[in-house]
Parts: C-alpha cells; sequence; structure tokens
C-alpha cells in the first residue's frame, strides 16, 4: 500500500511528467508517452475530485449553453496540454505568448474549481467501511 503522501502526488506527479515530456522531447514516441501520462494524471485528478466533492452538483444558470460534465471537468487540462504543445511546437514571440496565456488562464480555472468545491479528505481503510458506502439507503 503506498503511504499518503505518495498516493497524493501522485496525479500532479503524472501531470508534471507529461507535460514535460510533451513540451522538451522531440521524438514522436516520447510526445506520445507524455500524452498518455498527462491524461492519466488529469484524469485520476477529475476522479478523486469528484469523489471527495461533498458540495452538490448544480444546474447552470444559463440553460441557452451547457457542455457536457466530462468535457467541463477536463477543459482546463485540455488547455494546459494545448499551451504545452503550442510552447514545445512554434518558436515564435506572439505564438509563446498566447501560450502562456492559455496556460495561465487554464491554471486559474483549476485554482477556482479547488476554491469552490468543497472536498472532504478522508482515511481509507480496508476494514472500516467508508462514508458512501455507510451511508446507501437499502430499499427491502
Amino acid at each position: 500500500m503506498l503511504s499518503k503522501v505518495t498516493y497524493e502526488v501522485l496525479p500532479s506527479t503524472y501531470l508534471l511528467t507529461g507535460i514535460g515530456s510533451i513540451s522538451m522531447l522531440e521524438p514522436y514516441y516520447g510526445i506520445i508517452a507524455g500524452f498518455i501520462l498527462y491524461s492519466l494524471g488529469a484524469l485520476i485528478w477529475v476522479m478523486r475530485s469528484n469523489y471527495r466533492r461533498k458540495d452538490e452538483h448544480r444546474k447552470p444558470s444559463r440553460s441557452y449553453f451547457i457542455w457536457p460534465e466530462w468535457l467541463y471537468e477536463f477543459t482546463p487540462f485540455i488547455l494546459i496540454g494545448a499551451a504545452a504543445w503550442l510552447l514545445q511546437s512554434a518558436h515564435q514571440t506572439g505564438i509563446m505568448i498566447a501560450a502562456t496565456l492559455i496556460l495561465l488562464y487554464a491554471l486559474h480555472k483549476l485554482y477556482q474549481r479547488y476554491q469552490h468545491r468543497q472536498h472532504e479528505w478522508q482515511e481509507l481503510s480496508i476494514y472500516a467501511p467508508t462514508r458512501r458506502s455507510s451511508n446507501r439507503k437499502i430499499d427491502q
């Protein structure tokens, strides 16, 4: 079993390693491996965030433009990946500034989500029931 520190750092490690591979490696297989690591890190991050979330999902106030939930959850990660790819592929000043602005916007969105969602940190045990399983009502 992994220690809590290692367990909590893994998604960030996957994300940073993937971004580093995408933005610094030249061979296509390095970029593909970076994309896979980055995608897995984003997926684990979103899954943990949704599991630890204790506030209710609210309906959007604007009904004329609704994104699918999976696209909404992964938008900052898609923008960060696009910015890393732009920084790797283009060496013009204007494109590098645009990629930096996209990166800052995506990081701002991640920070906002972290601040607005209420997360509950749980101690995991293989012997004790979790909060979610103990709150389920069984219909008889």
